[in-house]
Order: C-alpha cells, then sequence, then structure tokens
C-alpha cells in the first residue's frame, strides 16, 4: 500500500475483556491457555427482551457498543469476529442431533450466522446504515478497520467498529482439537471513527504478530520480548485502544493513543 495512509480519529472507544471495562489486556502477558472475560452485564439502553435472544457474542459486543454509539442512526457498521457464531452454531447442532428436527433450538438457529451479531445491534440501537461482517481468524481485526478507513474515507462520514470473540466451550474444545497452543481469550471492542487523525493503516512489509494459531509457535519480539499482542483480534482492537501497533503479513494499524 502506498501513498498516505488511511487514517481517521477516534471520536470514542469502549473495550470489555479479562480485566472488565478497563482496556489492559495487551499489557499482561498471558501464557498459552484459554481466557474468558467476565459475564457482561445489560446495558441500560438495551431492552431486556433484545438481551435475552443474543448470543454471548452479541452480548460482548452491545456491551461496547452501547456507551460510544451516540445519535447517529446512519452510522455504517463494521463489526468483526474471529470465528463467528461458533458457540451458537455448535448448540443448534447438538440440539438438532439430540432432540431432532422439533427439538433444534430456533434461538441458537438463528444466531448461527456470522452476522447475527451485529444484527442485534442495528436493531437494538436503531443503526439504520450499511453493515459488514468479517470473518477472517486472525487477519480480521486488521481488515475489519481497512474497510471501516475506507468507508470514513470515501464517505467523509463516521463509521462504527465493533469487533468481539466468544470463547465458550464449544470454540475451547474446538481450538484444543486443532491444537491451538497460544493464549485464546474473548472480549470486545468498539470504535468509532472520524474524518481526521489517530487510527492509520500503513504498509510494513513482512508483518506478523499472530503466531500460535492452531500449528504456529510464538515468535520473540523487538528486543527479545515476547509478544503478546494479536492473539485474536478483541485483543488487537484492545491494544490500539492502547496506542500500540498491531498488524498481519504486510501491513500494520498504528493508533495514536
Amino acid at each position: 500500500m502506498s501513498g498516505s495512509p488511511l487514517s481517521a480519529r477516534v471520536r470514542a472507544v469502549a473495550t470489555w475483556s479479562l480485566h472488565g471495562s478497563a482496556p489492559t489486556l495487551g499489557e499482561v502477558a498471558l501464557a498459552p491457555g484459554m481466557y474468558a472475560a467476565p459475564d457482561p452485564v445489560r446495558p441500560q439502553s438495551v431492552p431486556t427482551g433484545a438481551w435475552r435472544r443474543m448470543s454471548r457474542l452479541a452480548r460482548l459486543a452491545a456491551v461496547v457498543t452501547a456507551p460510544v454509539v451516540g445519535d447517529d442512526r446512519g452510522l455504517p457498521l463494521f463489526f468483526g469476529t474471529s470465528w463467528g457464531e461458533f458457540s451458537s452454531t455448535a448448540t443448534f447442532l447438538r440440539t438438532l442431533f439430540t432432540k431432532g428436527p422439533m427439538g433444534a433450538s430456533p434461538l441458537a438457529f438463528q444466531n448461527s450466522v456470522h452476522n447475527a451479531a451485529p444484527g442485534h445491534l442495528s436493531i437494538t440501537f436503531g443503526l439504520r446504515g450499511p453493515s459488514e461482517t468479517i470473518c477472517a481468524g486472525p487477519a480480521t481485526a486488521l481488515a475489519t478497520f481497512q474497510r471501516a478507513l475506507c468507508s470514513v474515507a470515501l464517505r467523509k462520514e463516521p463509521a462504527l467498529v465493533v469487533i468481539a470473540d466468544d470463547l465458550g466451550r464449544d470454540v475451547q474444545a474446538g481450538l484444543t482439537l486443532a491444537g491451538g497452543t497460544a493464549a485464546f481469550g474473548e472480549g470486545a471492542a468498539a470504535f468509532l471513527l472520524e474524518p481526521g487523525e489517530g487510527v492509520s493503516l500503513v504498509s510494513a512489509g513482512t508483518w506478523s504478530r499472530h503466531q500460535g494459531y492452531p500449528g504456529e509457535v510464538w515468535p520473540r519480539g523487538e528486543g527479545g520480548h515476547d509478544l503478546r499482542l494479536g492473539l485474536f483480534p478483541a485483543g488487537d482492537a484492545i491494544a490500539l485502544a492502547l496506542g500500540r501497533e498491531v498488524g498481519f503479513q504486510g501491513a500494520r494499524l498504528r493508533s495514536a493513543g
């Protein structure tokens, strides 16, 4: 990527991680294993009925969306998730095979597609703008921000980025079976972007902090320090909230903090 980097100002940001709402996940060294965020508490702006219909992934996304969404209902929404609604899909298939078609969970079925969570966000918060969902493994955070930054640059209008990962028992089992050795975890982050300077997409040659996914090993960071960023897309977004850099295969995101 050449020329001036894509960039946008961060008007508002919220995170939810191992340490609750404090954006500190990128600051702690995580040993290999599975890490779950606290149970999210329903925001006052989310009706009880809507909350009950949400999967855990959607609830994590709603918790960080509520404080940043503002009054602009025409916002485009860019939602990123590393493995999507894996938990809801597994729940639906489990009930289908154990109870038959008549006993399959309709709630899990409607939540089983990757864009179910942003659908809940659009309905709950009255968002009427275009929506995109990106599910691309370790490249998800970068790809989601790339799409959002392009939108801000082309439309000259704000955009909402929400990135979330759920680490339910089915996801944990799947990652273990796939040979995952990294410190996987769950969390969420939301950024309200607007034209300006703050988060930038820049070229970087060969760049990857996402080692540790199934079949890979941890790299050593600059100066011999272990890198603990890029564990999962939500972690990337939280790292950006801390003013860090994250990247994957030839490009990186830089935050002005």
